[in-house]
């Protein structure tokens, strides 16, 4: 089994996708993980020390204080999506799971929210999507995620 994980930029991201792919490998140890992450990202480092392997992708937030800069960022984010289906196409997961912060569904960030249904569901993939609250799950804070998991069409 293939699967692909990514969220990264902090700690508060990689860990908990770590923390998923290792009860994945105790749970279905020939199962393949590939991460997928930034390059300037705290997980070019905190995954691979983890033991596993990473693809970096060019992204980057939004600059609000230079408007000017994201000129660079949308250049980025033009090459990453290319970048990520590429690697969705040549890796073949059975299954994706992305994480992203819940400001996600502010509604200034919608039209990106459809772009990544969109990418993911061009690259042959049936996707939902789900808030999840860390608290549910006996963290103590209130730390809420949105989720996307993505299973390859044609999947029973």
């Amino acid at each position: 089994m293939k699967v692909i994980m990514t969220g990264g930029g902090t700690g508060g991201h990689i860990y908990p996708a770590i923390a998923i792919a290792d009860e994945i490998k105790k749970r279905f140890p020939d199962a393949e993980i590939l991460f997928v992450g930034a390059k300037r990202g705290l997980e070019k480092t905190l995954v691979p020390d983890n033991g596993y392997p990473i693809k970096l992708i060019p992204v980057q937030g939004f600059n609000r204080k230079n408007p000017l800069k994201n000129v660079e960022v949308l250049r980025d984010l033009k090459q990453g999506n290319k970048l990520s289906k590429q690697i969705l196409k040549e890796f073949q997961p059975k299954f994706f799971l992305a994480e992203n912060v819940s400001g996600m569904l502010a509604n200034r960030h919608s039209e990106a929210v459809q772009n990544i249904f969109r990418l993911f569901e061009s690259a042959g993939y049936d996707v939902t999507f789900t808030m999840v609250n860390a608290k549910d799950y006996g963290v103590a804070e209130e730390r809420k995620r949105g989720v996307y998991i993505g299973f390859r069409h044609g999947l029973n």
